[in-house]
Parts: C-alpha cells; sequence; structure tokens
C-alpha cells in the first residue's frame, strides 16, 4: 500500500485526495493546510488527517477546534510520496524539504520546469518519469494540448503548430482575479509559456502559442492549427480521438459548446461535476485542409443529459421538457440541472444516473 501525502488542500489537493482515496493500492496519509479556514474543515469532515503546513500556525488550528495530526514534516515522514499542491512558487520552495526527508514528491504545473527531475503527462512521458524523486505535472493547458498532439505525432508527424489560447481569468474561487470587463493579450509577447511548456513534453516539437485572458472563471478554450507530415481523413481523426481515454469527442448533434453546456461535459455523473480530467473537442469542428488539421478542445469538460423536446402540459399550463431517450416529462427550467434529481424520474444510460 502506497502512503500518499497531499500537501495543499485547495483546487487541486483536494481532488488529489479524493482520487487518492478511490485508489486500491494507496492509502491517504492525511493533507496540509496553512490556516484552519472552511477547506480544512472540508477536509476533517471527510475524515481526512489535517497536518498544519506551516508549523508556526499550528496554534491557530487549535485556537478554532480543529484537531492537527502534526505539521508537514510530520506528514511528509510519514508518506511514500508527496503530492504538493501548494500555490505557484511554494512548491519549488518545498522542494528542498522532500529532499532532506528522502521522500519522492509531484509539483504542479505553476512551477517552473527546472524545479523538478521532469515534466511529466502520462500519455507522453509516462517512461521518462520513471524512478525521478521530484516530478512536475504541467499545466491543464499544457496537458490539453499535449494529450492532443500527442496521438497525432505519433500516428501522422506533427511538423507546426499554431495554438490560440483563450484563458479564465481565474479559479472560481479567485474573486479578486480580473479583468471584469477586458479581452487582454496575455502575455504580449510570442510565444506564451505554453509553447515552451509543451516542449519539455516534446522537445522537437515546433510550436507557438498566443494567449489570451477573459473575464470568466469557468475554463479555458483552446483553436489550434497543426500542420502534419502524413495527411488523414476526418473519419481517421475521429477515430484516433476516439481511442483516447483523455479526450472527449463532442457529438455534432449537441450543437452547443457554450460554456453551460460543455461545463457538464464529457464524463458521467459518477465523478463529481467539478472534476473531470479529460479535454473536448467539437466534433463538427475537426476539419482537414491538406496537411492541416483544425481541432479545438476544451479544458476542463463535464457531463450531459440526452437531449429533450419541450411542449405545454395542459394541465398545469406550464412548460414541460421531456427526456429525449426516456420521455419522461419535468418542469421546465433554467436551472434544471440543479434539481434533476429531484424532479427527473428518468435514468440516463451513463451508470444509471439521474438525467441532468
Amino acid at each position: 500500500m502506497i502512503r500518499v501525502g497531499v500537501n495543499g488542500y485547495g483546487t487541486i489537493g483536494k481532488r488529489v485526495a479524493d482520487a487518492v482515496r478511490l485508489q486500491p493500492d494507496m492509502q491517504l496519509t492525511g493533507v496540509a493546510k496553512t490556516r484552519p479556514n472552511y477547506e480544512a474543515a472540508t477536509a476533517l469532515q471527510n475524515g481526512y488527517s489535517l497536518y498544519s503546513g506551516l508549523p508556526e500556525r499550528s496554534h491557530l488550528f487549535a485556537e478554532a477546534g480543529m484537531e492537527l495530526t502534526g505539521d508537514v514534516d510530520d506528514l511528509i515522514e510519514e508518506s511514500d510520496v508527496i503530492v504538493d499542491a501548494t500555490p505557484s512558487g511554494i512548491g519549488a520552495e518545498n522542494a528542498a524539504r522532500y529532499r532532506a526527508h528522502d521522500t519522492p514528491a509531484i509539483l504542479q504545473g505553476g512551477e517552473d520546469a527546472d524545479s523538478a527531475d521532469q515534466s511529466f503527462v502520462a500519455d507522453a512521458t509516462y517512461e521518462a518519469a520513471a524512478g525521478a524523486d521530484l516530478l512536475r505535472v504541467v499545466s491543464c493547458n499544457t496537458t490539453g494540448l499535449s494529450r492532443l498532439l500527442g496521438p497525432l505525432n505519433r500516428e501522422y508527424g506533427v511538423k507546426k503548430v499554431r495554438a490560440t489560447l483563450v484563458r479564465r481569468g481565474g479559479d472560481p474561487s479567485q474573486t479578486d482575479r480580473g479583468p471584469i470587463n477586458d479581452i487582454l493579450p496575455d502575455p504580449v509577447t510570442v510565444p506564451s509559456h505554453h509553447g515552451p511548456d509543451v516542449n519539455t513534453i516534446f522537445p522537437e516539437l515546433d510550436i507557438d502559442t498566443v494567449g489570451l485572458t477573459v473575464p470568466a472563471t469557468l475554463m479555458h478554450v483552446h483553436s489550434v492549427n497543426i500542420t502534419l507530415d502524413n495527411v488523414p481523413t476526418v473519419s481517421a481523426l475521429y477515430e484516433l480521438f476516439e481511442q483516447q481515454s483523455r479526450i472527449f469527442l463532442v457529438p455534432a448533434e449537441w450543437r452547443s459548446m457554450a460554456r453551460p453546456n460543455s461545463k457538464r461535459l464529457p464524463t458521467t455523473a459518477a465523478v463529481p461535476v467539478e472534476t473531470s480530467g479529460r479535454t473536448a473537442s467539437g466534433r463538427s469542428r475537426l476539419r482537414n485542409r491538406g496537411q492541416r488539421t483544425v481541432s479545438v478542445p476544451v479544458d476542463p469538460p463535464r457531463g450531459r443529459c440526452h437531449p429533450r423536446k419541450y411542449r405545454c402540459d395542459p394541465r398545469t399550463r406550464r412548460r414541460v421538457e421531456r427526456c429525449g431517450e426516456h420521455g419522461t416529462d419535468r418542469p421546465a427550467t433554467r436551472n434544471r440541472h440543479a434539481i434533476a434529481a429531484q424532479q427527473c424520474r428518468c435514468r440516463c444510460l451513463a451508470n444509471d444516473s439521474h438525467c441532468g
């Protein structure tokens, strides 16, 4: 049984902790927090052992009535591996501490590539990462690009990549981030850091990236133009991407790729709504122009129910919607996904979960 400690329990750390708990060959040692906030309380409610990320702040947890198992050094010593989910820049500072305890660690994409022995994307650098003491999981944007480019490079060879990344202004909880009403070149120079970051996974790849930041906290969207060595058919591209466990092709009949809909793509209700690790690409947006392929991946997307049709219920004179798969009626509402479990009795085919 591999003992895993998670240093940091925020946007990334809480998902890592939940994932570790589900693994049959892993045991979650505990999670570290620097202050006794609601996330620390949630960790305790979930039954996770709580450690102080800053030993000098341990007394704050006692004052807040939160029981600590120890401090971050105890967490490192009691774990076989640490997943560092601290804010950007802190993980690199923690690297010396992990090495001092002789405990392997995994850093996140906010750290510089030279802060770790190897940058990691499971589909591309799994074998190269074997035996490394300090790994860096690249950012969600770099991961999405790598998942798209890896299969294409293996099957057809990639000559050149030109990508525009439309990025959200911050995480949903980061209310102090912006812009509020603007579209910012970020950075104003070319390439953005994403291209060089992809080169830590594919060193020989010719890639340029441009970044834009928009007033949203929901997701990122990439528009990618790829020149290939060998010309595939569009149907061959469909088949290739459908074979990838971390790429989801959005069916053309689902039509809308607006954020509220694509947020629910492309996973089943068995995965929490904000936790999909898959990259979505619009099936109808794949194009082949000679050696040039255009794709639009979306990261990270969520699940969606079957198509519905609307009608008027003569008894209540209210608009109702009908599940296109099972024929069950329910009141129509703009926020229908939020009340699906209470008002929709039909069942989705995916894991027999409520439509929504």
